[in-house]
């Protein structure tokens, strides 16, 4: 695999990685959590950027 330029993908030097029944679910779990918070954040951050008085505070933590 070459990439624009010519060169070799750094893709073509990683080593392949099994994972087990745990890992991937645990990943998974993982990945699902993050997603949720991050939607979780940005709702918080639009409600209060649309008020009419949005309060800095709340929208920079």
């Amino acid at each position: 695999m070459t990439d624009n330029d010519g060169d070799a993908s750094i893709l073509g030097q990683v080593p392949p990685y099994e994972w087990d029944d745990e890992q991937a679910i645990s990943f998974e779990v993982a990945q699902d959590t993050i997603s949720l918070f991050i939607a979780h954040c940005t709702d918080r951050y639009w409600t209060e950027r649309r008020k009419d008085a949005p309060d800095e505070s709340v929208i920079e933590h």
